[in-house]
């Protein structure tokens, strides 16, 4: 028994190409790329039943805008992912308070360059922020402001800037120590 004799299996490549096309192409590419691999299809198939054609294009069709669908979305929370990560100050720390990873924005915010900030302590910047603070938040304490409400960051050059500060732990927090 060949390939070619499943009749039902012929489509199952060209779902590829519409993915593809759905993760990195617009809903028209996406439509193209479902209408051109319906005309091969035919092309290639050469269906002497009208109706069988007609229902093996529409059920590839649905399960297509379906697929399509899914990929649209996961490009377009990745895009609003980035869009937030580049736009907003996050800085992660490790459970000895040293900078993981750093944003652009919160780079800007301390007055050094990420690659700067990278596996330097945050208290260097924020020196009310100590190891006491992240200990305590880390035993689920809440992460308590001081009295005037906000933490004061330090920058290299000296100038003093005031920030809040929101805390949560990752969820692989346990297994890899970071904040």
């Amino acid at each position: 028994m060949a390939l070619r004799d499943v009749d039902h299996v012929h489509y199952l490549p060209l779902f590829g190409a519409v993915m593809a096309t759905a993760l990195v192409g617009s809903r028209t590419a996406t439509l193209f790329v479902i209408g051109v691999s319906i005309a091969a299809d035919l092309a290639m198939k050469g269906r002497s039943d009208l109706f069988d054609a007609a229902v093996g294009a529409g059920l590839f069709i649905a399960v297509s805008l379906l697929l399509a669908e899914v990929g649209h979305r996961l490009t377009s929370r990745t895009a609003l992912l980035h869009s937030i990560l580049t736009s907003v100050p996050v800085v992660t720390l490790d459970d000895e308070g040293r900078i993981r990873r750093i944003t652009g924005p919160a780079a800007d915010l301390l007055g050094v360059a990420p690659e700067d900030a990278h596996e330097r302590p945050f208290s260097l910047f924020a020196p009310d922020f100590g190891e006491d603070i992240l200990a305590s938040f880390v035993k689920d304490a809440p992460l308590a402001a001081p009295p005037s409400g906000y933490w004061l960051v330090r920058r290299p050059n000296g100038e003093i800037v005031p920030v809040i500060i929101h805390g949560g732990l990752l969820a692989d927090f346990v297994e890899k120590g970071r904040f």
